[in-house]
């Protein structure tokens, strides 16, 4: 079995890269809405005008997690070596965080 530090370290690494990346989206300017475009001036000299962007900025945070577990009774066995699947009693899980 894993020990619950292993896990707590992988599920803090997993959410720090996540930041990361949030914070890396959040420095790219914000996309300009649809028909909100720049104007362009009908004659030279005109000024030209761009209507205000909302001042909130979307950020999205996701994660997926999936957790795996097996396991097999013990059974009579009439091998036994390295070659052969052991008869005892087994269990194991994987468990990954992206």
């Amino acid at each position: 079995m894993h020990s619950p530090f292993r896990f707590s370290r992988s599920l803090f690494l997993a959410c720090l890269t996540a930041l990361a990346s949030a914070e890396a989206q959040a420095q790219l300017p914000p996309p300009v809405p649809k028909g909100q475009e720049a104007i362009t001036p009908a004659e030279p000299g005109a000024e030209t005008t761009t209507p205000p962007l909302p001042e909130t900025q979307n950020r999205d945070a996701k994660f997926q997690s999936t957790y795996i577990w097996q396991g097999k009774p013990s059974f009579n066995s009439p091998y036994q070596g390295p070659n052969s699947l052991s008869p005892n009693k087994e269990s194991s899980y994987t468990w990954t965080v992206t």
